[in-house]
């Protein structure tokens, strides 16, 4: 597995980001209104430029990127940072700015599986708790390539590391590895790979 982080803050200018884009990033990213999302899809493609080069990308049916033979890889984003995790074999990854200002028993209790939600009550229900349960869950869920289609309810991670999915509705669920990290300032991610 490989890593690669952007921060917005830190990137090359604009019209070298737009160069290496490919044209359906370039034209999604010219759509949006607000200069923050722009900017963090023109930094998506940044990353993978530096990964693949400029290179032709098919979505799956849920609209996940993909190249066409291979290696896997997977993109997410938040406040001022980009993520992009590559291995050869499925992987997702998603990456949260830590707001402390979140409803997160509120969020969890509408999203999380009922065990899981019962795990983050019995072990504090604190905020750094939420974002690595958020982030697992969001890594699953775009390594399986269906986002938010398998909804956070449908699975359940270990309330501990190494964080083992114990239930999910996804056949061979349990030959998914999950990491948690915490290591830039403000941020919790998470990287799920298909072993």
């Amino acid at each position: 597995m490989k890593l690669y982080h952007a921060d917005l803050r830190d990137l090359p200018p604009t019209d070298v980001l737009e160069n290496c884009a490919s044209p359906d990033r370039r034209t999604a990213a010219q759509r949006l209104r607000n200069p923050g999302a722009r900017l963090r899809s023109l930094a998506a493609g940044w990353l993978l430029h530096q990964a693949f080069g400029l290179r032709e990308y098919v979505l799956n049916p849920w609209g996940k990127p993909m190249l066409p033979d291979g290696p896997f890889f997977n993109l997410s984003h938040s406040a001022d940072r980009v993520l992009l995790v590559v291995d050869d074999s499925p992987c997702g990854c998603d990456i949260e700015r830590r707001r402390p200002d979140r409803p997160f028993l509120d969020i969890a209790r509408r999203h999380f599986h009922p065990d899981a939600f019962s795990d983050f009550l019995r072990l504090g229900a604190t905020p750094e708790l939420f974002y690595r349960y958020w982030t697992l869950g969001e890594s699953y869920m775009k390594g399986i390539g269906k986002g938010f289609a398998l909804p956070p309810s449908a699975f359940r991670h270990a309330p501990e590391p190494p964080y083992n999915l114990l239930a999910s509705t996804e056949p061979d669920f349990d030959r998914w590895a999950f990491e948690v990290h915490e290591d830039i300032p403000g941020y919790t991610y998470a990287t799920a790979l298909f072993r």
